[in-house]
C-alpha cells in the first residue's frame, strides 16, 4: 500500500499532527510491535508523504507520552482474564521511540515546516503523571487537558490557535485505514513499501 494513496487533499488542513508510538513499542511477536528502525523509516515516510500532499502545511510530531508499565500490565491482565500482560509497554520501551522522533523532527527542521512538541518529557515532567492515564497507557480526563494545554501552546507558538481552527468530530471523519482488529494478522512492511 503507498501512503500518499490513503492522503484526500480537498481542503487543505492548518496543521498536520503526528503523534506515533505508543502501541509500536511492545515486544515480538505482537502484531503491533514495530522494531525502532521501521518506525523511523514509516515516520520519515509518512512525513514525505504529508510534505508531498500539503507542501506548505505545518507538521506537528508529538512525541509519543510515557506509559506506566506496571499499571498497563495489570489493568492488561484483569480484563484479558489473566492472558495478556501487556506485552511489555513500559517508560523504558517507549524512550527511544520518542527519542527517534525528536532526532527525525530535528533533521528536517523548521525549514521544512516539521515541528516538535514533546510531549513524552512533558507528562513525566508533570507530578502524579502517572495518575492522569486511566490503564496506564490512555489518558483520563485530567491527561487529556494535561495534552490539550500542549498542544494549544504548540500551536500558539505557530500562530494557530484551536478556536480559530475549524472544528471536526473525529466520529465522522473518514478513516483512511482499517482498525488493527479489522485486518487479518500479515507481517509488518515500511510504509510505501
Amino acid at each position: 500500500m503507498k501512503l500518499r494513496n490513503c492522503i484526500d487533499v480537498t481542503a487543505v488542513p492548518p496543521i498536520v499532527t503526528l503523534m506515533l508510538g505508543s502501541n509500536d513499542m511492545v515486544r515480538p511477536p505482537d502484531p503491533q510491535c514495530v522494531p525502532l528502525e521501521q518506525y523511523a523509516s514509516n515516520l520519515r515516510a509518512l512525513v514525505e508523504a504529508v510534505r508531498s500532499a500539503l507542501p506548505d502545511t505545518p507538521i506537528l510530531l508529538m512525541t509519543p507520552p510515557p506509559c506506566d508499565g506496571d499499571k498497563w500490565k495489570q489493568w492488561c491482565l484483569r480484563t484479558s482474564g489473566g492472558t495478556y500482560d501487556g506485552n511489555g509497554r513500559s517508560v523504558e520501551a517507549i524512550a527511544p521511540y520518542a527519542a527517534e522522533m525528536k532526532a527525525i523532527g530535528a533533521a528536517l527542521g523548521e525549514s521544512q515546516r516539521v515541528h516538535v512538541l514533546d510531549l513524552h518529557a512533558a507528562v513525566l515532567a508533570t507530578d502524579g503523571w502517572a495518575g492522569m492515564m486511566y490503564d496506564g497507557l490512555h489518558f483520563t480526563a485530567e491527561g487529556n487537558a494535561l495534552v490539550y494545554g500542549h498542544v494549544s501552546k504548540a500551536l500558539a507558538d505557530l500562530g494557530l490557535t484551536p478556536a480559530s481552527m475549524q472544528r471536526e468530530m473525529p466520529a465522522h471523519l473518514h478513516l483512511s485505514f482499517p482498525q488493527m482488529f479489522d485486518v487479518d494478522a500479515v507481517p509488518a512492511a515500511p510504509f510505501g513499501k
